[in-house]
């Protein structure tokens, strides 16, 4: 009677074995499937990062665009691709056109949105310059910048199925003057470095982000930046920024932070300054949103 149950036991443990065995290469393949499915997805993340840094202005081409104004700006998203934008070119021969913007929401969606207001904020806004310049008066500056805000609001929200929307601050400069007009859809308000070192707020009446009202009438707002003064713009990414216990990095914050640097010969120190403030209040913790910061002063 024990010889076959003795049998009868190692032939279920030599099938128990064999099946465990088939059952570790079945997890070896589906985690090696895994595998190369995340480096898969990976890669073309890593691709669409290298597409979406290459729409957006480099750096050393900024400091390039005028020789009346200095100009720099940084993108740093929160994952691999974001939803924050900037850009800056001459509207005509005499006016600086800059913009900085942010996507609700993150990741590859928010990425895709932010690729086509990029494009069409800069076709829209350029357009409106050139017919401008060639003289058509039935619009002034004003109207005209006030205009293609509008407009470039309307065609983003064309078969926006996912109620996505962002927040642009767009501005126009004269560069012989000072004269600045800005259109705030709800964005954070920007901030001033007087020649003095002295920093306030540029406190903007604005409008609601685009595509979150359908037909309204964003107001442009007129006003001065002397020679020395710079502007800077930034998205919520560094306003919101969280430190360890969750407070938020602020605009107190980040008026000191360029009050320090307020002398730097170089803008390109006041901007750094002000994204290595924000990763050290962060202490290393991870972001929690993208972040972009642009610049520009007059010589």
């Amino acid at each position: 009677m024990v010889l076959p149950s003795a049998a009868t036991a190692l032939t279920m443990v030599t099938m128990l074995f064999v099946e465990g065995r088939r059952e570790q290469i079945r997890l070896r393949l589906a985690l090696d499937d895994e595998r190369l499915s995340a480096a898969k997805v990976t890669g073309e993340l890593a691709a669409a990062s290298e597409i979406q840094a290459g729409m957006l202005i480099p750096r050393a081409n900024l400091a390039t665009i005028n020789p009346r104004v200095e100009v720099d700006a940084v993108l740093l998203p929160a994952r691999t691709v974001g939803g924050d934008l900037y850009d800056a070119f001459m509207a005509d021969h005499y006016r600086l056109c800059f913009l900085v913007g942010d996507v609700t929401g993150k990741g590859v969606p928010a990425a895709l949105f932010m690729a086509l207001a990029k494009a069409l904020a800069h076709s829209t806004l350029a357009g409106a310059a050139e017919a401008l310049e060639d003289g058509d008066d039935d619009l002034g500056p004003s109207d005209d910048l006030g205009a293609a805000v509008a407009a470039i609001g309307a065609e983003l929200s064309r078969n926006n199925s996912e109620a996505m929307a962002i927040s642009l601050l767009v501005g126009l400069l004269d560069l012989g003057t000072g004269r600045l007009q800005l259109v705030n859809a709800g964005h954070d308000d920007p901030v001033l470095i007087l020649p003095d070192g002295k920093v306030v707020d540029l406190t903007l009446e604005g409008g609601p982000p685009l595509c979150a009202a359908e037909g309204y009438v964003y107001p442009v707002e007129t006003h001065q930046l002397p020679p020395g003064a710079a502007l800077v713009c930034v998205t919520d990414g560094v306003t919101e920024a969280q430190g360890p216990t969750g407070d938020l990095f602020g605009r107190k914050r980040m008026r000191t932070a360029l009050h320090k640097h307020a002398d730097a010969q170089a803008l390109t120190e006041i901007v750094d300054a002000l994204v290595a403030a924000v990763r050290t209040f962060e202490a290393k913790g991870e972001p929690s949103d993208d972040l972009a910061v642009l610049a520009l002063r007059r010589r």
